[in-house]
């Protein structure tokens, strides 16, 4: 499960940055671009972790995201994540922002990333 969270946070800026990346013809100003990914787990996982009383969830009744966005003014780029999850240690997030900077050369110290902190994901 860390791996797959990893991955889809990865995925979500990965795919704003791209999406950035396409009207760099364009006029200057303040530019921005967003998504979401679901990041629904299937049914059958625990979703806050140890403190859950409820054991695995039976089913969904909404869809879990993670969301991305990306502002440009031309001079500074930066991305802010924000995902639906109780909680996500600190080494994840590190790492998925190594690997964003890996993949679009963002530098780590312009992207957040952060959880809703929801116990009901």
């Amino acid at each position: 499960m860390p791996s797959r969270i990893v991955c889809l946070l990865l995925l979500s800026v990965c795919f704003l940055m791209q999406q950035i990346s396409i009207v760099e013809a364009a006029e200057p100003g303040l530019r921005a671009g967003a998504a979401a990914v679901d990041i629904t787990p299937p049914v059958g996982v625990s979703l806050d972790g140890v403190i859950s009383k409820n054991g695995p969830v039976s089913g969904v009744h909404d869809r879990i995201f993670s969301r991305a966005l990306v502002l440009d003014d031309g001079k500074t780029r930066i991305a802010i994540c924000v995902n639906d999850l109780c909680m996500v240690e600190r080494s994840y997030f590190d790492r998925a922002k190594q690997l964003v900077f890996q993949k679009t050369g963002l530098p780590v110290n312009r992207i957040l990333m952060t959880s809703t902190h929801t116990h009901a994901a």
